[in-house]
């Protein structure tokens, strides 16, 4: 076996707050930041769901069919 190679260390950041500064820059227009354009939003996933089984359910209830048909009514 060879020596051991060290690994790098964890160096300080030279000034902290210009990297605080830097940081809060880039993450400006996501933070508590309205949508751009209110009409073009996504539809959530389970909204989306919700929709297609109460639709589903709808077309499940169309398609049952009355028992009162003349050949099982009892007389």
């Amino acid at each position: 076996m060879g020596r051991k190679i060290p690994a790098k260390r964890h160096r300080g950041v030279k000034d902290p707050l210009v990297q605080q500064a830097r940081r809060l820059e880039s993450i400006r227009g996501k933070i508590n930041a309205p949508p751009s354009d209110p009409d073009e939003q996504p539809v959530p996933r389970s909204l989306t769901r919700l929709f297609a089984f109460q639709d589903q359910d709808r077309r499940r209830k169309k398609v049952k069919k009355s028992s009162h048909s003349p050949l099982t009514q009892n007389k």
